[in-house]
């Protein structure tokens, strides 16, 4: 039997453009493996079973991947295909999924896709040929052949297998991604030779990227099953291999056909990775004390020491505001929506090298929503002083919550501002006292010692006589953006701007009202929140660090003007694109042919190159109006 993917789910009305941009809403990875990986685990959660197991086979020589559990079984409806079709509840805070979106995305971008399921004793299939062509516009609808269930004469357990290509190289890309970022981050304490390193790392990024790094699971919730996972990866053929650009990677899979790599569902835990440590190589001591009034744990400690605590009760909660020392104390009363919500807090505190082993990472604190991690980053405190202590600090506060579309953020962003509220006040509280325990007294900032550039004369030349600036921006250097920038200005190259406030001590460099194409003329502000921001950089790639360490937000910001665009879409959550096509195409501003794109929050910010303006001027491309 046949049907027709884009007439199921609960929005049937969808075109190919809605559609288009919410696939673009899930990064790569998501779109590789995490969907899936998603599905089984949940299936197994709403399955009878106390536990189960999901196995993941990556054919790097068919950019083929093959994913089984032992879960339910996929039940059969239709439009559980579709955008919007889903059985999973909003209300089971125990589940990954509820929105019905992301395996209609994992379909729309491969080149082949099979579901074989037994479901209440009953197995039935599907299977679609070339689905990713509807999103390239080459086909009008994506067909797919289907077989209606058959009941087993001889009872089976319930198991959900899908079976899935790409058009392109995701797996490879996807591994090697993996592979290059943690080869050098995996501390030799654990592993020594390359297969384990790349191993550790595979397991490593999966409990901390993906839905299999369930957060709830380090503390006592029996609620959340545990999921053993494996992964088998596979190649076999030399041309695949002699594809591979990276050295290492080429020679690591070319000695190595057939890796396995095994894990829970499981975040990494700290705890269990001390035990990992090889033996005869000192490990640190782990200190679980309560938290007392001002955040005393009972040191002084040594640097060879950790605090771990996972903190799951009102009480506990409440803990890290204790303080009677401070003058204006948080009141606990305060947070009462957020305790509500808050499954627990996970809090990690060390010194820094110590910490960068053992998380195979830098500190961070960010939020997880029921268990999964996502990209909300607290916001860095704005009083309490110290904030070196920050580094010294990995807290996750889990709170009871869904991610919207994309996987990346929670629908709830009042509660996302509590968190960060409440974290800012548990820091100024508590948090900075622990980490003095266990690190001491900071060492005051050592005074940046300034010296004059030693290579201006070879740095390059503008080769614009007219100009009054000579040289191009350099690294670090953003007050030769901003002054380019107005240079241009001035020569009437850019007639779109006007400054209202310029700041090297703001969050933002600058708000400037924009006659966009759409205005016939500047409007006249009547708030400061109705005069856009922008921010100048010398390097896209600065701004997504910017992005990354929590210092600005991409919501914020409507252009950014940088002097070269190099940032290579490595991130999951931005991407630069071309202008044209996107839902702000018509607000293009003048030279402007792109723009970065958050995934999770569906932004986009314009982008002014310079290096490109220049570059026109001098082919003649680019006047003055």
């Amino acid at each position: 039997m046949e049907a027709n993917l884009i007439e199921l789910g609960s929005s049937p009305e969808n075109q190919r453009g809605l559609v288009a941009r919410t696939v673009e809403t899930y990064p790569p990875a998501w779109i590789t493996v995490h969907e899936t990986l998603q599905n089984s685990i949940d299936a197994i959660q709403q399955s009878t079973d106390e536990s189960g197991n999901v196995h993941i086979h990556l054919n790097l020589d068919d950019q083929k991947i093959k994913i089984r559990d032992t879960g339910k079984g996929f039940p059969f409806n239709l439009d559980y295909l579709g955008l919007g079709g889903t059985d999973k509840s909003q209300t089971d805070w125990h589940l990954g999924g509820n929105i019905g979106v992301g395996l209609t995305v994992v379909i729309l971008s491969t080149n082949y896709f099979k579901l074989n399921t037994v479901f209440d004793n009953k197995l039935w299939q599907c299977e679609f040929t070339d689905a990713f062509k509807y999103l390239l516009g080459e086909k009008d609808t994506v067909d797919f052949t289907y077989e209606a269930p058959i009941t087993l004469a001889t009872p089976q357990a319930s198991y959900t297998e899908i079976e899935y290509s790409f058009p392109d190289d995701k797996i490879l890309t996807f591994l090697n991604m993996i592979n290059s970022d943690y080869r050098e981050r995996v501390s030799n304490k654990f592993v020594t030779n390359n297969l384990e390193k790349f191993k550790f790392g595979v397991e490593h990024y999966f409990r901390t990227h993906s839905y299999a790094g369930n957060v709830s699971r380090l503390s006592v919730n029996p609620d959340v099953k545990p999921v053993h996972i494996q992964i088998y990866i596979d190649t076999v053929s030399p041309t695949v291999i002699d594809s591979i650009s990276d050295d290492e990677f080429r020679e690591l899979l070319s000695a190595n056909n057939h890796i396995e790599i095994g894990f829970e569902n499981k975040y990494w835990d700290i705890i269990e990775a001390i035990g990992r440590i090889r033996s005869g190589i000192s490990r640190p001591a782990v200190v679980q004390n309560d938290i007392q009034p001002g955040g005393r744990v009972g040191g002084p400690y040594g640097q060879n020491y950790i605090y771990v605590k996972t903190l799951q009760t009102q009480p506990e909660f409440e803990s890290l505001l204790n303080n009677p020392h401070l003058r204006n104390a948080p009141n606990p009363a305060e947070y009462q929506r957020l305790f509500d919500q808050l499954e627990s807090i996970h809090c990690i505190i060390g010194s820094i090298p110590v910490l960068s082993d053992l998380l195979i990472d830098n500190t961070s604190q960010f939020i997880a929503a029921s268990g999964i991690p996502s990209a909300h980053l607290l916001d860095k405190p704005s009083r309490g002083g110290e904030l070196g202590y920050l580094s010294n600090l990995h807290l996750i506060l889990n709170v009871r919550a869904k991610l919207n579309y994309g996987k990346q953020t929670i629908t709830n962003t009042r509660l996302v501002s509590y968190a960060s509220k409440y974290f800012n006040d548990a820091f100024r509280s508590t948090l900075k006292n622990i980490a003095k325990e266990f690190v001491g007294s900071l060492s005051p900032p050592i005074p940046p010692q300034f010296a004059p550039p030693t290579s201006i004369v070879t740095r390059r030349d503008m080769g614009l006589s007219h100009l009054s600036i000579i040289k191009e921006p350099m690294q670090g250097k953003e007050h030769e953006v901003i002054a380019l920038f107005y240079e241009l200005i001035g020569q009437k190259y850019f007639t779109e701007y006007k400054t209202y406030a310029l700041s090297s001590r703001t969050t933002y460099d600058a708000r400037m009202m924009i006659k966009y194409p759409t205005l016939e003329d500047f409007q006249v502000p009547t708030i400061d929140d109705h005069i856009p921001t922008l921010e100048f950089k010398v390097f896209i790639s600065d701004l997504i660090s910017n992005f990354e360490e929590g210092d600005k937000k991409a919501t914020d910001l409507s252009v950014v003007i940088a002097w070269d665009q190099d940032y290579d879409n490595s991130h999951p959550d931005y991407e630069v694109i071309g202008i044209t096509g996107t839902d702000i195409e018509d607000y293009g501003l003048e030279h402007i042919n792109q723009c970065l794109h958050q995934r999770s929050s569906g932004h986009y910010i314009q982008l002014l190159i310079l290096k490109d303006v220049i570059a026109g001027i001098r082919e003649g491309n680019i006047v003055p109006h």
